[in-house]
């Protein structure tokens, strides 16, 4: 059982916030609003809250996928909502199907995905290949909490080869391991380029186990608290990144 709990946890160090913005990156304001972005897609809203922005849905109801589509000028946010479950059956199922799949793109014949992450993006794949054809970006950052970050690694998995005249990027809050070990090897080509933020001792950031096969992937940059116990925690899931990033009133 200590073993099976072990397998789970993740322990590397990782990076601190600070880090990044000493290196020109994001810092606390730009995560509070990635964060927001992730609420924006918990169900369709008319406009970004608190900037009117646009938003363009693409959707799979038989998956339960909401990505989110934000323009900003030549920037496109693509957003994916988080797992609904365990309240979703749908979403609770497709988290269940772990065993590891060979996508139907990329040029790996060895790389291995999360089956039931991998069926959500292949819901709304084709719309979002279509969002791009019809107005390539000239930056794109994939952005998502929990099973959004998966999606949002697939699809950089998927578009960063087929689209290489645009700047990619991903940004993750809590995502479970995603990739297998041949997956995980790819990534490091663009380990800079995929940052992975993961709360104390969230619970969902380490899961399913490695000794399935699951690599993270990215860049890991560790927030709030890690003390001996408790070894998980689905607070620091959510809210602990709603509440670490609020701005200071």
């Amino acid at each position: 059982m200590l073993g099976l709990l072990l397998s789970c946890q993740t322990f590397f160090s990782g990076e601190r916030p600070e880090d990044l913005l000493r290196e020109g990156g994001y810092g606390g304001e730009e995560f509070h609003r990635f964060l927001l972005m992730c609420r924006s897609v918990w169900r369709e809203y008319e406009t970004f809250p608190e900037t009117g922005w646009s938003l363009e849905y693409i959707r799979h109801d038989g998956t339960n996928t909401l990505g989110g589509l934000l323009r900003k000028g030549d920037l496109l946010y693509v957003i994916f909502r988080g797992s609904q479950a365990p309240g979703d059956r749908t979403d609770l199922g497709q988290n269940l199907r772990f065993l590891p799949r060979r996508p139907p793109f990329g040029d790996q014949p060895s790389v291995r995905i999360h089956r039931g992450f991998l069926e959500k993006y292949l819901g709304i794949r084709d719309d979002l290949h279509q969002a791009l054809s019809r107005d390539p970006p000239g930056r794109i950052v994939f952005v998502g909490h929990s099973g959004g970050g998966a999606l949002g690694v697939i699809a950089f998995y998927d578009l960063v080869g087929r689209l290489p005249e645009i700047e990619m990027s991903v940004v993750t809050f809590g995502m479970p391991r995603v990739f297998n070990r041949a997956g995980a090897a790819w990534f490091q080509e663009h380990h800079s380029r995929v940052l992975r933020i993961v709360m104390g001792r969230d619970a969902i950031a380490g899961v399913p186990p490695a000794f399935l096969g699951f690599r993270h992937v990215g860049r890991l940059v560790r927030v709030g608290d890690r003390s001996l116990l408790p070894l998980f925690s689905f607070r620091d899931h959510w809210p602990g990144y709603r509440d670490f990033f609020a701005p200071p009133e």
